[in-house]
């Protein structure tokens, strides 16, 4: 019965306690809008009450002096079925003993806004908690199967079948590839080989077979995989982290994709933003989100190099948002800085909301901020004369103008420095004149007293 057994992901990661308010800003982010049902935004739970602010709670763990928050994402594949608040408390209620004898402190927040519902847990790090290493890779999931299966029975064959054809296509790792990976026979050039023997249908094992051999063609059709004989393959190197590849171009192809309609210029090109020192990224916020394949919230950005900027939230931007900087529309800058501390370099980011709303659909004059264009210069960006859509076609006309504004200012600095010093000059040049005229005078009258 263990296959008809209800499948659950758990993700666990912890933050530690360095930067006054980030903890408090990770849970006004769980609570924000649009994460439930109907749209709104979140309320926290915990074992008794369905009505805990989750960042003024962790504001107090993370005074405290609490050491560490782990955070814990539950997603049962049926999400969608069950009451999660309910099954939460029964998992977290059973998980327990094994962290600790005396119990442990904890709330959580239900999401619907993504295809499987899910819900966050914040446990709270206090009295050197540690989940041991068991836990992690097997405990936990199989403690959150158990109480799925309690809560919605086993799975139907019909159910069982259907999850097994998801698998087979799916653009992610799935348990099929670890079959995979079992039987997989390494070749010296880095590649690995599976050659199967065809089953017939009444043999053991003919099913499992028919799965691996079916995930095999799909692996082929993604180019991970390439087809050497009726029942043989040859698996490309690094083939795995391919899949996670995907898995992860995809997962951010829907985060932009659900931003779509929020967008100047719908053509944005999407990518992964990482900005290092020195670098600095200008656009208009399109929204929030989690990356719930690495429990990463990030901010999304339609920047003005017609890219859609995925940027994952530091604590800078993290407290940014939670002190109300970054609303949605807003045109930004995010730029990376650094700094030498004790022999180590120290990075950080800098967010600057220059409070102007950008609307959908810009029909009309779009007034850029002088200040924004001023230090989008000084920072190096040029103008793009074929800028001509979205918001960003304002944004390069209105930085070549103001550029070429900033170089008449220039060379006016320029020339009046030039009339000034050529005015010191001559003051100089009359001076010294004088002072030469003066002390010939002088010469002449000691001349004329005949003094001996």
């Amino acid at each position: 019965m263990k296959e008809a057994a209800r499948r659950v992901t758990i993700k666990v990661s912890y933050v530690s306690n360095r930067k006054p308010g980030q903890w408090a800003a990770h849970g006004k982010y769980l609570e924000r809008e649009g994460t439930q049902e109907d749209r709104s935004a979140g309320t926290g739970f915990d074992v008794q009450s369905d009505d805990v602010s989750l960042h003024k709670r962790l504001n107090d763990w993370q005074l405290a002096d609490d050491p560490r928050l782990f955070k814990v994402i539950i997603s049962p594949e049926d999400g969608d079925r069950m009451d999660l608040k309910s099954f939460t408390r029964e998992y977290i209620a059973r998980l327990a003993p094994h962290l600790r004898e005396t119990g442990i402190e904890w709330m959580g927040v239900a999401h619907y806004n993504t295809a499987h519902p899910h819900a966050h847990v914040l446990l709270r790090g206090n009295g050197n908690l540690q989940i041991p290493r068991e836990l992690l890779q097997r405990g936990m999931r199989n403690l959150a199967s158990e109480v799925a299966t309690e809560h919605l029975g086993y799975r139907s064959p019909a159910e069982i079948e259907k999850t097994r054809q998801r698998e087979m296509e799916a653009h992610r790792l799935t348990p099929l590839d670890r079959d995979i990976e079992a039987v997989a026979r390494p070749l010296p050039d880095g590649r690995s080989a599976v050659v199967e023997t065809p089953l017939l249908p009444e043999s053991r094992g003919y099913e499992r077979q028919r799965r691996r051999m079916g995930r095999l063609e799909a692996l082929e059709r993604m180019g991970l995989a390439e087809k050497v004989s009726h029942s043989a393959w040859v698996l490309d190197h690094g083939w795995t982290k391919g899949l996670r590849d995907l898995q992860g171009l995809r997962t951010r192809t829907e985060m932009v994709a659900k931003s779509r309609a929020l967008m100047t210029e719908p053509r944005c090109v999407p990518q992964v933003t990482k900005i290092r020192p020195e670098e600095r990224l200008v656009g208009r916020v399109l929204g929030t989100g989690l990356d719930e394949q690495y429990d990463r919230s990030f901010v999304l950005i339609e920047g003005t190099d017609y890219r859609a900027h995925i940027v994952y939230q530091d604590n800078r931007i993290e407290k940014a948002r939670a002190a109300g900087a970054l609303p949605l529309r807003h045109l930004v800058a995010i730029e990376g800085k650094a700094f030498e501390k004790d022999g180590r370099t120290v990075r950080y980011t800098r967010v600057q909301d220059y409070g102007l709303e950008i609307a959908d659909k810009v029909k009309s004059a779009l007034p850029i901020p002088p200040q924004a264009l001023d230090d989008a210069l000084d920072a190096g960006q040029k103008p793009d004369p074929n800028a001509n859509t979205g918001f960003q076609r304002h944004w390069h006309h209105q930085l070549l103008e103001r550029q070429r504004e900033r170089e008449k200012e220039k060379e006016k600095k320029s020339r009046l420095e030039q009339e000034q010093q050529e005015k010191e000059r001559k003051r100089v040049e009359q001076e010294r004149r004088s002072a030469g005229r003066s002390s010939t005078r002088k010469d002449g009258k000691d001349k004329d007293t005949g003094i001996e």
